[in-house]
């Protein structure tokens, strides 16, 4: 968080002035481990630029323990799957 930095012009993302093109998720996968606000603005920080991102959000989040809770409710997952709700069932 303090040495990241995303040009508003660009998108790229920086690290101590260095582009990075790759962002690799070690840790996140809890909630836990966003205790503050500035733990988020890192994370907006790196979703919001260029650098490809493993897993992608859409990977990442499908770990949360909440996420995969309600993706368990039919109701839910109908309104996820919207071209395929026969594969609910």
């Amino acid at each position: 968080a303090e040495r990241g930095h995303m040009s508003p012009e660009t998108s790229i993302l920086t690290i101590s002035g260095r582009e990075v093109g790759l962002v690799y998720y070690r840790t996140g996968y809890q909630i836990e481990q966003y205790a503050n606000e500035t733990e988020w603005k890192a994370r907006e920080t790196l979703e919001f630029s260029l650098a490809i991102k493993c897993p992608s959000i859409d990977g990442h989040l499908t770990t949360f323990k909440k996420f995969q809770q309600a993706l368990c409710d039919h109701s839910i997952l109908r309104k996820v799957m919207v071209n395929h709700p026969e594969s609910v069932d």
